[in-house]
């Protein structure tokens, strides 16, 4: 016989929702444990450094205090934007070694590697980028950045261009095609990319400055001062916009603005080597030229290692007939590019005056230090050795006609000079080569 229950009664009734009110209880226990292995999980995935600190302060075990990466990227950007770009990049590598899939942290340090002119770096970063998200627009607009930067520019827009297609909206691609188009002389396409990515993000430096490039390659000088004195605004402590802004001033003679602006550079950082040869160079334009080789001097004794600066002040020295100096720094020159005709020919040439300077010192002062040298018996033919090796590589190099000229004059002076007795034959004494005075920033690299 079946029994029927009436759960319409009290007794059935209240038996019925005892049990449902135990069922709900177990179903809000286990969803609520649920969530706290998940939120776990969740914590020991995304922030590993805070739970091992959390477990050595459980089991009493002294840890090392580790920032954490999202604390070293927020102190990296912090410095960023007071100019220390060494120390902010530092910090952002370390972020990326202890996150390698976080391409917040790649991204970033590889646009501060650019802005610190180290662009093969920086396409490294952009491969790691790639092999974390192959579709993430930052890995195109690093990699075409980093092409821009090494000379590719044509190459560099049609990955700009692929970006585009992940991501219309992402501002820093305009960037990255205003200086790949106006680099390949597609004026226009220049201009135009810039102005975009200044209206897309206003409050982007680089933005500016890649802007105020174009327009002052077609000519519109006020438009690029304009732009990159907003540049400067948005950004006081980024240094690119201020050395393409001093060298706008000098190109339409606006000489002192220039040197204002270089010694603002300096005030900013003081240990500068750059500005302090672009500042040499200024002082130089406007005839200052104790000024100009104190500050060559600064530059070199800041970075020993940048050619461009052993050259400058190689040649002030020279000019002030300075030879023995300007030897000095020729030869740490010519130590740094052996394959720079400017300074092997004038090393050479240094060698000669030395070695003249030296015969005719020890004939009436023998105690005189330069005697205990190689300079007054084989600096002649030092001199004449190099030159031989300067015009070789002239004429490999395609040189000017001026310098090739120019050694020949000193290999002509050589083997004429009295000082120079058992150089080739020697012959009487005619003349001698006269020092060039004139100095322009891009000789070095000429030649």
């Amino acid at each position: 016989m079946q029994i029927k229950r009436n759960y319409n009664e009290p007794f059935f009734r209240e038996h019925l929702l005892r049990k449902r009110k135990r069922q709900m209880v177990w179903r809000r226990t286990l969803i609520f444990l649920l969530l706290i292995v998940i939120s776990g999980a969740l914590v020991i995935t995304t922030q590993p450094g805070l739970v091992m600190q959390a477990t050595y302060k459980v089991l009493g075990i002294e840890a090392t205090a580790t920032p954490l990466p999202s604390t070293l990227a927020t102190q990296a950007q912090e410095y960023f934007y007071q100019g220390r770009l060494q120390q902010a990049a530092d910090l952002l590598a370390e972020a990326a070694e202890m996150r390698p899939d976080n391409i917040d942290y790649l991204y970033e340090y590889g646009m501060i590697l650019l802005d610190m002119d180290e662009s093969e770096a920086a396409m490294a970063v952009a491969d790691q980028i790639s092999d974390v998200d192959s579709n993430d627009v930052r890995g195109y607009a690093l990699r075409a950045r980093s092409m821009v930067w090494l000379g590719q520019s044509a190459a560099a827009i049609p990955v700009a261009r692929a970006g585009l297609q992940i991501n219309p909206n992402f501002a820093p691609l305009y960037e990255v095609l205003s200086w790949a188009y106006t680099n390949t002389s597609d004026w226009q396409q220049g201009v135009d990319y810039g102005q975009l990515a200044v209206e897309a993000d206003p409050g982007n430096v680089r933005a500016y400055w890649a802007y105020s490039n174009a327009m002052a390659t077609v000519g519109e000088t006020n438009e690029a001062m304009r732009l990159l004195n907003e540049a400067i605004a948005v950004h006081p402590y980024y240094l690119a916009p201020y050395f393409q802004l001093a060298s706008l001033y000098l190109a339409v003679s606006r000489d002192q603005e220039a040197i204002d602006l270089y010694n603002r550079i300096i005030g900013l950082q003081p240990r500068n080597a750059r500005a302090m040869l672009r500042l040499c160079q200024a002082y130089l334009k406007v005839g200052e030229f104790q000024r100009a080789l104190g500050m060559c001097q600064d530059a070199v004794d800041n970075d020993p290692t940048d050619v461009r600066s052993q050259f400058q002040l190689a040649m002030l020295l020279y000019d002030d007939l300075d030879f023995r100096g300007a030897l000095d720094a020729f030869e740490v020159c010519n130590d740094l590019d052996p394959t720079l005709l400017g300074c092997h020919y004038r090393m050479a040439l240094s060698y000669y005056y030395v070695a003249r300077d030296a015969v005719q010192v020890c004939q009436t002062n023998p105690s005189d230090p330069i005697c205990e040298t190689v300079y007054p018996t084989q600096g002649c033919q030092m001199a004449w050795d190099t030159l031989e090796d300067s015009l070789i590589m002239a004429q490999a190099q395609n040189s000017d006609q001026a310098d090739i000229d120019n050694i020949r004059a000193g290999l002509d002076a050589i083997i004429r000079d009295p000082y120079c007795p058992g150089v080739s034959g020697n012959m009487p004494f005619v003349s001698t080569p006269t020092p060039e005075l004139d100095v322009t920033p891009d000789a070095a690299s000429s030649g």
